[in-house]
């Protein structure tokens, strides 16, 4: 929110509908939580495909630049105590 006036102004709207229609009021708020979950879920799904692609588009460039990748990283992971 902007400011604490801004934020009182949207509990000042709410509120009524709220009282009204708490099923309507509820029904609302549900469909926003589902709506950030499936931005949450696309934007890890977004990143996990691109993860995949990279390596699978170096894997088919260049095996032996995908083979270094992966040996830099394992030696860093162990070397950080990660596994």
């Amino acid at each position: 929110m902007e400011s604490a006036a801004a934020y009182g102004a949207l509990v000042e709207r709410l509120d009524p509908q709220s009282r009204q229609a708490p099923g309507l009021y509820k029904f609302k708020l549900g469909l926003l939580a589902c709506f950030g979950f499936a931005v949450l879920g696309g934007s890890a799904l977004l990143a996990l495909g691109l993860s995949a692609g990279l390596v699978i588009g170096l894997a088919l460039l260049s095996p032996v630049l995908l083979l270094k990748l992966i040996k830099v990283i394992w030696t860093r992971s162990h070397s950080a105590g990660f596994c």
